[in-house]
């Protein structure tokens, strides 16, 4: 049976910038992002969280995305079987508080841009939730809505998100010690999992898994916490982590088994990695003070296909340029030098 990378995109773990060396490690057409190809068949307007919209596509295309190198994109654990391929998952977790909350601002963001430009109209599905979500003024408001008992009946994405994913029940049923344990089963048995907390040792290590000759990816698609509107800053207060533990208790028993094999694999790399690591940090600090218009994807590619395309272009453009400036001697570079020959 074919072995096939599937790259599970949890929403804010990093995904958009671990996609920003996809695009550049590999010739076109040999990958697939499947909510790229939903957006192009479906336009904007389409829920790339929908279960049975995800669904339809990957039934529809199974036979084309067998062909591909590496399969990405919002999708649960699980996608495999009907592809009919042997899987080898990657994914990123992230602390659920912190996830949780970067999730709700990224929501925020995206529908007060639909709104902004028409793309939200009444009669959408979850209008009304929207409309409620971005006249939430504080964050206990906030919370209340997205963690009341009856919000989502079917599967509130807000509540344990990773579980929700790595399960593969993916917001079409309520989470419970049952897919817990499936999702730690599933965890054990991915080829690679990142924690985005970590996101520099993470991203090196996936390289050499996956045989990279680019390593250095740019961040993208990062909500500022200092945006306007948004409820929740950078610093998360002791009561609102508090008032999470009992919520979250699923996907913070996840994350915990999902630090220890990522610690693990850490472990079993020499000295190479975290230098190599400390110098891509660095990198990043050096971006960030030349204020880079890759970190922060603007909100015109929300709901425009082409802006989206022509940014990711120029992020594309920008990856090989970084990687091609490594020094071969630097610890990247000799990082860069063992994933291309592993």
């Amino acid at each position: 049976m074919q072995t096939l990378p599937i790259f599970v995109h949890i929403s804010k773990t990093s995904g958009s910038s671990t996609a920003t060396l996809i695009g550049c490690n590999y010739a076109a057409g040999e990958t697939h992002n499947i909510t790229g190809g939903l957006y192009r068949e479906k336009g904007v307007r389409v829920n790339p969280f929908d279960p049975k919209a995800v669904l339809d596509y990957v039934l529809r295309e199974r036979k084309n995305l067998v062909r591909h190198k590496l399969i990405s994109g919002h999708m649960p654990y699980g996608i495999h079987r009907i592809l009919g391929v042997t899987p080898q998952y990657y994914v990123f977790l992230r602390e659920p508080v912190a996830l949780l909350l970067a999730h709700i601002r990224n929501v925020r963001r995206a529908v007060e841009t639909r709104l902004k430009y028409d793309m939200l109209p009444p009669e959408t599905e979850g209008y009304e939730f929207a409309l409620k979500l971005l006249n939430c003024a504080s964050p206990s408001e906030v919370l209340d809505m997205v963690l009341a008992p009856d919000f989502c009946p079917t599967g509130n994405a807000f509540r344990n998100l990773l579980t929700h994913y790595v399960s593969g029940c993916w917001f079409t049923e309520q989470v419970s010690l049952t897919q817990l344990n499936v999702a730690i089963d599933n965890l054990r048995a991915s080829a690679f999992v990142g924690i985005t907390e970590e996101f520099e040792l993470s991203i090196l290590m996936m390289a050499k898994k996956l045989k990279w000759r680019n390593v250095v990816p740019v961040l993208a698609n990062q909500t500022p916490h200092s945006a306007k509107g948004q409820p929740f800053g950078r610093e998360i207060p002791d009561e609102i982590r508090a008032r999470l533990v009992r919520p979250l208790a699923y996907d913070q028993a996840l994350y915990a088994v999902g630090q220890d094999i990522f610690h693990d694999a850490v472990k079993a790399e020499g000295t190479l990695l975290a230098e190599a690591a400390a110098q891509l940090k660095e990198i990043y600090q050096q971006l960030r003070r030349e204020n880079s218009d890759l970190l922060y994807r603007e909100e015109r590619n929300l709901i425009d296909i082409n802006a989206m395309s022509t940014q990711w272009q120029k992020i594309h453009e920008r990856v090989l340029a970084l990687n091609a400036g490594l020094a071969p001697a630097s610890p990247l570079g000799r990082w860069q030098k063992i994933c291309a020959a592993a």
